[in-house]
């Protein structure tokens, strides 16, 4: 199954904007090392991540159990707000 979400942070109250882009300074995103390729199974999670913030940019993919726990509460705010879109 797949679930994507959009987020843009003008469509989001100035606190929720603060918050998300607090998430992706503290995952370390921008600057983050690509995660070491593992074999996927069936029924682990996997992750695509385009971050934009001005004229920068990153796009990243990660795996259970490769996921930095630095990553983690960026993931589970963009999965709590899937949960609220869909």
């Amino acid at each position: 199954m797949r679930v994507s979400v959009v987020v843009d942070t003008d469509s989001l109250s100035p606190e929720e904007a603060a918050h998300l882009r607090d998430l992706v300074r503290s995952a370390g995103v921008l600057t983050m090392q690509a995660p070491a390729p593992s074999e996927g199974r069936p029924d682990q999670f996997s992750y695509r991540l385009t971050i934009a913030e001005g004229d920068r940019g990153r796009e990243i993919f990660v795996r259970e159990p490769n996921i930095p726990t630095k990553l983690r509460p960026l993931l589970e705010w963009l999965v709590r707000r899937s949960r609220k879109i869909t």
